[in-house]
């Protein structure tokens, strides 16, 4: 018995670091990878041809084998559909499991586009989902697996020694590392003393910003821990059921680069958040200027010793190797 997980090829943007950063992982429990190619949403073919192509692709899946699929593949759905069912087409007696990054119409607000995707994820045996609110809202939208696996948080492994010890000094400073443009908050950050450092090739209007430009992952992380501060996950109020059931990567970037980290209230990480003392959650950008304007040297350097605990984990691949494990466990139990 083999165990194999996709690796999607062809996409440098956070899915694409996201697969392969599993592949890695997956890599060092003995996983094989299936390599798959984005061909783009927009790439139709002949059903015949997808067919005989997604067979190419598995064809080295054998009997009893485990094969996770990391989907979206960011392909179509009609690909990715096939993708599952040509697992069992393969061979009867292999086994599926579905690792869901997104779900890809609520990335986008479509909230009344899920049913062709239950349809996809009914063809798994184990589903990993990042935790109890998806697992329930998959549910109470048809879906019919019995088993689940929560992957409460996104790993960013590295081997960077500068990154193995926690932040030593405070620093009044927010860090995100996206296009402010993208996200209104950062746009609107209210404070000049109290600066929000961005990374992102477009520039802002708004004095409070100060712009780097965007970093390979690991130079990104070093970049940030030399710089400091806090990292911060923040969603617009349409958007909240997402991200109430979805994991956000730059929460484990900011807890491999030590950054005590501020959330938005609602969002998925709170939880975590709060129970181990890893930042603050935060209702408004004043609420976040305020806590960081009046938190003591001596509360800033325990938050960043929590978060080094806690990025210890995610710099060596903790979290991800725990949920593959147990959704192959859970296959055959």
């Amino acid at each position: 018995m083999k165990v194999w997980m996709t690796g999607l090829h062809g996409i440098k943007r956070t899915a694409g670091l996201a697969q392969m950063m599993s592949v890695d992982i997956g890599r060092e429990l003995g996983f094989n990878e299936i390599g798959i190619y984005c061909t783009g949403p927009n790439f139709e073919e002949p059903e015949d041809q997808l067919r005989a192509r997604i067979s190419g692709t598995l064809s080295a899946v054998e009997s009893n084998d485990v094969v996770v699929l990391q989907l979206p593949s960011w392909n179509t759905s009609k690909f990715d559909m096939e993708l599952a069912k040509g697992v069992k087409r393969r061979m009867n007696s292999a086994h599926v499991v579905i690792f869901i990054h997104d779900i890809g119409p609520y990335m986008f607000g479509h909230w009344d586009e899920l049913d062709e995707w239950i349809q996809i994820y009914n063809q798994a045996e184990v589903l990993i989902v990042p935790n109890h609110v998806m697992k329930e809202h998959l549910i109470a939208h048809g879906c019919t697996v019995k088993k689940f696996v929560y992957h409460y948080v996104w790993d960013n492994p590295t081997d960077i020694i500068e990154l193995q010890q926690p932040l030593h000094e405070m620093k009044k400073l927010v860090q995100f590392p996206s296009d402010p443009n993208k996200f209104q908050f950062a746009n609107s950050w209210p404070s000049h003393d109290i600066p929000l450092h961005y990374y992102s090739k477009d520039q802002s209007s708004n004095p409070n910003l100060i712009q780097h430009h965007p970093l390979p992952n690991e130079e990104l992380m070093l970049k940030m821990h030399k710089i400091g501060g806090y990292g911060v996950l923040w969603e617009p109020p349409e958007m909240k059921l997402y991200w109430k059931m979805n994991s956000s990567m730059k929460f484990g970037t900011y807890l491999s680069a030590g950054l005590p980290i501020l959330v938005h209230q609602g969002i998925a990480q709170q939880e975590i958040v709060s129970e181990y003392h890893l930042g603050k959650v935060i209702e408004t950008e004043d609420e976040a200027v305020d806590f960081i304007d009046h938190t003591t040297e001596d509360e800033y350097l325990e938050l960043a010793d929590n978060v080094n605990k806690m990025g210890k984990l995610t710099r060596n691949g903790y979290f991800l190797k725990q949920a593959l494990m147990e959704a192959v466990y859970r296959v055959f139990n």
